[in-house]
């Protein structure tokens, strides 16, 4: 009997320690921290390594192939910014809870133009962003800022972009969310612009009851097309966009650009709340159909009237989803990761104004890829092209696109879907007036060639 005390003294203290080891009866272990993660490219959809992801005072930088993972303790409105010297840095704000992972990617544009200005304590000044967008600068109206000392020389950095640009949510900097009135509103996007003028190593900005005129231009295909818009400035804190009033169309410029008279420096962009919005309710299930909890959801819409940009996030509830107050009407495209399982959508369903679609996950694997061309017997690296990989699904599941910009090594890494039929790639490059092509196919992901070789088509 006290041989078997004893033994049973052991299971229970070997118990107990695993249970300790696995954060079970409230031990070290449980999980605390949640995690952000994305790729980071330039405008050229190049990923970009050592780009500094700052989230409170947890810091990383971005790998050779773009990508990041940073911890972070978790939270409502966490601000998560990218910045490298060189470009203009952005922002995002999210909001996780214990164990989530939230992924979010960032595209970084150069500077538009960095303007040096000189006399602007006795004459008017002009800087624009090579783009369209400019301000213009009365005589005495810069200042170093906090202070009242009036600025003789300064660097004036005017950067915009437009709806129509590679990634654009990706480096338009903060939320979707606008103030009107004491409230927020989801707006929509048709061009932003920012300004930063700095003298001699100082931040500066307008003098008290100053004042400053702005241009922010509008792309063909993203255009509102209204007599007046309004006009918002970047909240840095909260990531909010303020209303500041309307800015004004002027067509006799090509492009045709919004103008408004502003009183301090910061991002402007030209948004309106949402129109004709519909909520919209997306559920998440795995391969067996369960609905997942937990899943992180990025939403993105073009709206039809004036092609306007949109986006929200956010993590599926209990049931596996998760609903969208106000969502443009138009072209809309979902993007889900929970784990290593990713899934996407961009078709939905209407039924009494409300908008609805199910994405179903399926899991992923990275898998590397060298690509070069054959010039004359000698291999050389197939740099800044694109390279697409799809694979074929079965009846009623549709293809996977995975597809990437090669580095100047002609290295690229793709996210590809697991246990497709068969998989289909394809790339080209045009050196000296010369095309080289590749394509092929392969039943499974590991018999893809992970050196993909271009020569010169045959003749017909």
């Amino acid at each position: 009997m006290k041989r078997s005390r004893m033994l049973l003294w052991l299971v229970l203290a070997a118990l107990a320690a695993l249970l300790a080891g696995c954060g079970g009866g409230g031990g070290g272990g449980a999980i605390t921290t949640a995690v952000i993660q994305g790729l980071v490219s330039d405008s050229n959809g190049v990923p970009l390594p050592g780009v500094a992801v700052t989230v409170g005072t947890a810091t990383t930088n971005s790998g050779a192939d773009g990508t990041y993972t940073l911890t972070v303790a978790p939270g409502a409105n966490l601000k998560v910014a990218a910045s490298k010297a060189g470009l203009a840095n952005t922002f995002k704000v999210v909001s996780l809870a214990v164990g989530q992972t939230m992924p979010v990617n960032f595209t970084l544009i150069a500077v538009g133009k960095s303007n040096a200005l000189t006399n602007l304590d006795t004459a008017n000044s002009f800087a624009d962003s090579a783009r369209g967008a400019s301000v213009t600068l009365p005589a005495s109206s810069l200042v170093i800022e906090g202070t009242n000392t009036v600025v003789t020389n300064a660097t004036v950095d005017v950067t915009n972009a437009v709806p129509t640009d590679t990634n654009y949510t990706e480096n338009f900097p903060g939320l979707f969310v606008g103030t009107q009135n004491g409230a927020d509103v989801a707006i929509e996007s048709f061009g932003y612009m920012t300004i930063d003028v700095t003298s001699g190593g100082q931040k500066c900005n307008l003098g008290a009851g100053k004042t400053a005129d702005i241009a922010i231009p509008v792309a063909a295909g993203a255009d509102p097309g209204t007599p007046t818009i309004p006009l918002w400035s970047l909240d840095e804190a909260t990531g909010k966009w303020v209303h500041e009033g309307d800015a004004t169309r002027d067509a006799t410029v090509n492009p045709v650009v919004y103008r408004a008279t502003v009183t301090h420096f910061s991002s402007y962009n030209l948004d309106r709340a949402i129109e004709n919005a519909i909520p919209f309710t997306i559920t998440v299930k795995n391969s067996a159909g369960q609905n997942v909890a937990g899943a992180s959801v990025v939403i993105t819409s073009t709206n039809n009237t004036g092609g306007g940009k949109w986006e929200s996030r956010g993590v599926t509830g209990a049931n596996g989803t998760i609903r969208f107050p106000s969502v443009a009407p138009g072209q809309v495209a979902v993007n889900v990761v929970y784990g290593n399982q990713t899934g996407s959508g961009y078709g939905y369903d209407v039924d009494n104004g409300e908008a609805t679609m199910t994405v179903t996950l399926k899991t992923t694997v990275k898998k590397t890829f060298t690509l070069v061309y054959n010039d004359n017997g000698t291999e050389k690296p197939a740099a800044n092209i694109n390279f697409q990989v799809v694979g074929e699904g079965g009846p009623g599941t549709g293809h996977d696109f995975a597809n990437g910009t090669t580095d100047a090594n002609g290295v690229v890494t793709l996210n590809l879907t697991e246990g497709q039929p068969f998989y289909m790639y394809w790339a080209s490059i045009t050196v000296g007036g010369v095309t080289y092509t590749a394509d092929g196919q392969a039943n499974s992901i590991a018999a893809l060639p992970s050196k993909i070789v271009m020569n010169v088509p045959p003749a017909p």
